[in-house]
């Protein structure tokens, strides 16, 4: 879990879901579920101005992990990183 720098957002990974929910944290109400890119999400981060998640992902057997990145106002990925 990750609150946002300015406390507007809390994001959060879903292990079993393979995708991260983005809450609001003044009405704790899920403002998107979003896919992720691989199935085993880890940590998450949020960047100083409160705008991209960064969120890692394992790999699976020789397959490289991940970092994976959220648009936060866009509520989509805009980008991985091997």
């Amino acid at each position: 879990l990750a609150v946002s720098p300015d406390g507007a957002r809390l994001v959060g990974t879903n292990k079993r879901g393979k995708s991260i929910s983005v809450f609001d944290v003044a009405t704790a109400r899920e403002l998107a579920r979003i896919p992720t890119h691989k199935g085993v999400v880890h940590g998450v981060v949020i960047s100083p101005d409160s705008r991209y998640a960064f969120v890692t992902q394992e790999g699976r057997g020789s397959e490289a992990g991940i970092l994976e990145v959220f648009d936060l106002r866009a509520m989509a990925s805009v980008g991985i990183v091997e």
